[in-house]
């Protein structure tokens, strides 16, 4: 409850700017790296399938061998609901001399979209073996350094130990190339995007954008110049945090639902004419498949 006891220096004439009445936001970021869908239910559930394997060979009048696809498991991803509140004395609004009281109301909005930003950025921070517990069909976290293929033994990695530098994009980009999926088969993905912190700003536009290999002699080609889009993320937890998503498409991307979106409430108390105003919105933000994203961090 905002009272006219903790704003009293708002109640008279005297002050001539108010620094912080409202800020200047970012745009969204989570739908750079997630995909994004509206939900009409509690909760989403994924399943994860595994294709034919690579055909084989066969003899002279043999019968063809037949194969079944694989079921594999389910993810569910369960909405979660954030709220924030704020609730002003009529006193306080009548007597504040500056406007300020009547903004404050939309600052709401802002409160809710941090929220929604955090949360979104949570299944990076929160997909590596250390601390980790975003993990995907497989049981493991996001990156793992052995997810296992649906039906047989092999493993395969999306994981990098290390900071961002010219040799591990070299290495997570050779990685994609020779995906492959759970039956064998070569897995059509490029890389596309390297998303990372603002601390790793002028290493990644060296590295990305310079003609000349960074840090070689000047006949150097720089083969990485293009091969990626840099994209800035503020809400990685720590500077040595960054990963490159591929394109495989929605059915193998990190998942944002909307269940119900930011929806504002106001009502006044007329037993004390005090103003409240809520901001309620639900959503859930998860991982299903790994092969669309390889991550990296010094210690994973």
């Amino acid at each position: 409850m905002v009272t006219s006891g903790q704003i009293s220096v708002l109640l008279e004439p005297g002050i001539r700017t108010l620094t912080g009445k409202g800020l200047r936001l970012r745009d969204p970021e989570h739908s750079q790296f997630l995909s994004v869908a509206t939900s009409q239910k509690a909760k989403e559930t994924n399943l994860e399938l595994a294709g034919l394997p690579i055909a084989v060979e066969r003899g002279e009048n043999d019968p063809i061998a037949t194969f079944d696809p694989i079921v594999g498991s389910t993810k569910a991803h369960t909405m979660r609901s954030f709220a924030i509140g704020l609730e002003m004395s009529w006193e306080s609004v009548d007597d504040e001399q500056y406007g300020w009281l009547p903004t404050l109301s939309r600052q709401l909005g802002s409160s809710m979209r941090e929220a929604r930003e955090i949360h979104a950025a949570r299944v990076i921070n929160k997909g590596f073996l250390t601390g980790g517990d975003v993990k995907g069909y497989d049981g493991l976290t996001l990156f793992s350094l052995v997810h296992p293929a649906l039906g047989q033994g092999a493993t395969q990695a999306n994981v990098f130990a290390g900071d961002i530098s010219f040799g591990a994009l070299q290495t997570v980009i050779t990685d994609f190339e020779n995906r492959t999926d759970h039956q064998g088969l070569k897995m059509r993905v490029r890389p596309t995007k390297l998303f990372y912190a603002p601390a790793n700003d002028f290493l990644v536009q060296e590295i990305l954008r310079s003609e000349k290999k960074p840090g070689g002699n000047l006949n150097d080609v720089n083969t990485l110049q293009g091969r990626l889009q840099p994209v800035m993320l503020h809400y990685l937890d720590a500077a040595d945090i960054w990963f490159v998503k591929g394109d495989l498409g929605e059915e193998f991307d990190l998942r944002f639902y909307d269940r119900t979106p930011p929806s504002m409430m106001s009502f006044d108390d007329p037993r004390t004419r005090s103003s409240v105003f809520t901001l309620a919105s639900r959503y859930v933000a998860g991982a299903d498949a790994w092969q669309n994203v390889y991550g990296g961090k010094t210690t994973p």
